[in-house]
């Protein structure tokens, strides 16, 4: 075959992405296989008995390589993360694989707009999520395969009774977009010590696990503790009798393997929202805790796995993986030929339309919020350093704003500049002395309004989208647009 537009290539940005890719580059047919190519690869190619000569595997350690090498083709390019920051510099389409359980939020799909401009394809474990995409990005292809990730654990894996029961507990990290995305560890941080003491007691042994944005932050937690510490979600399924989780998808793709977890429920996962999946529809995959003080008695219910239980494990794994048989990544491949046979290749071209047809556009509302409101003589600030601020500097631009400087909390930004602006730490807002500190961002806007009325009252903090509530899509929608 010499029609180059046929050709696919894989990338993996993370080792756990690897884990979801591998198994449906195996199935691609030769005449179709272009490279993989993996970036910021954390742990040994030899885990997952690969030879040379049978497949063709790049490794990058340096960013701007690696994006410059994906850039020189205009092939389908499958990969498993639209979160980071990648997808916007590469001028090519995009076959995305789900690397979870495809857990969306209610009223924040738009959110994944700016980085799935290039997505074509979506690779999707369940009829729930391709409903989703379906909806919001319409002019998407959609396939539903189950989980490639979990083809071997559903068929060929048998594990071993352990002489101890093995528990493992693994927290998500702290990612900001709602309160239900937040790790539940500061609240369970403090029943660590006595599922340690019980442990000894009752001869269980305790593996410490995470989110790989979490580990390194569990890890002297848990040596302190006497926890074994597991990086590879591999070796949990392998060796673990419980798990014990918050919201990461590996609750799900461990009680696909039917055994037994416990869900954990930080206070500030709101109860009166339903997002489905995990919040909260299918939340009863397992035995819930929602107190400290609760943990062990939850143990020891989960571990004695009920009929009733198991029967509701199997419920919400049926609809997490439509497909739990072995074919996930069969099922994928065939999509993704099927996909390149009949399609053209090649980069969407959306339109964006806006959802209220009341929205006057970004710059009046600037207009009217700030301009006609505030003497700007002092200058204002710009509270986030991220791509919203490049987009939102770049719409107001007409403005003549008078910015004196960004602010922002990731200290490696800080001394770095955005548009000619430069980046600043927080400490140096009554320094800069603003009249305005506008908030650009939608994800964390409520978290840092919070924090910065309680301190400047002195200063107009202008949160863009908690000030515009009816708008919040259509501003979000222009600024990417």
């Amino acid at each position: 075959m010499n029609d180059k537009n046929k050709i696919i290539d894989f990338f993996a940005w993370r080792p756990h992405h690897f884990d979801h890719l591998l198994p449906i580059w195996k199935e691609i047919p030769w005449e179709y296989k272009g490279e993989f190519v993996i970036y910021n690869y954390k742990h040994s190619i030899s885990d997952y008995n690969l030879s040379k000569e049978e497949y063709s595997i790049k490794k990058f350690d340096d960013l701007n390589s690696v994006l410059d090498y994906l850039e020189k083709s205009q092939q389908l390019l499958i990969t498993a993360s639209i979160f980071d920051g990648f997808i916007e510099k590469l001028k090519r389409p995009i076959g995305l694989v789900e690397h979870g359980a495809g857990q969306y939020y209610k009223g924040k799909e738009h959110l994944l707009f700016p980085l799935r401009k290039n997505v074509i394809l979506d690779i999707l474990p369940n009829d729930y999520t391709a409903s989703i995409i379906k909806h919001v990005y319409q002019n998407n292809n959609v396939a539903v395969v189950g989980c490639p990730k979990l083809d071997y654990w559903h068929t060929n894996f048998k594990k071993n009774k352990n002489e101890k029961t093995v528990i493992a507990i693994s927290f998500h990290y702290d990612r900001m977009l709602v309160p239900e995305t937040r790790t539940s560890f500061p609240h369970f941080q403090k029943a660590l010590p006595e599922l340690a003491l019980e442990a000894k007691k009752r001869g269980w042994e305790i593996l410490g696990h995470g989110h790989p944005q979490m580990i390194e932050e569990l890890i002297p937690h848990y040596k302190e503790l006497g926890f074994e510490i597991v990086k590879n979600f591999h070796e949990v399924l392998t060796r673990a009798d419980l798990y014990i989780c918050d919201h990461m998808s590996t609750l799900y793709e461990f009680a696909s393997t039917n055994r037994p977890v416990v869900v954990l429920n930080a206070p500030w996962y709101r109860r009166n929202v339903e997002h489905g999946l995990r919040y909260w529809e299918h939340a009863d995959v397992g035995v819930n805790c929602n107190e400290p003080e609760e943990l062990i008695e939850n143990i020891e219910v989960a571990l004695i796995d009920s009929k009733t239980q198991k029967q509701k494990r199997e419920k919400a794994v049926n609809a997490v993986y439509k497909f739990a048989d072995g074919t996930a990544s069969k099922r994928a491949s065939d999509a993704i030929i099927h996909f390149v046979e009949n399609q053209k290749i090649e980069l969407p071209n959306y339109i964006i339309n806006h959802f209220n047809r009341d929205y006057c556009g970004l710059e009046s509302i600037i207009k009217r919020d700030i301009i006609n409101r505030v003497d700007l003589n002092e200058g204002m600030v710009i509270f986030g350093a991220g791509e919203h601020t490049k987009c939102l500097l770049e719409k107001v631009s007409n403005l003549n704003l008078n910015i004196i400087g960004i602010i922002d909390n990731d200290k490696q930004k800080h001394g770095k500049r955005i548009m000619g602006l430069e980046i600043y730490p927080k400490n140096m807002i009554q320094t800069l002395n603003p009249k305005v500190i506008i908030i650009s961002s939608e994800a964390y806007e409520s978290e840092i309004y919070d924090e910065l009325v309680k301190k400047y009252n002195n200063i107009f903090i202008y949160p863009l989208y908690k000030s515009n509530k009816e708008f919040e899509k259509d501003i979000f929608l222009e600024l990417y647009s």
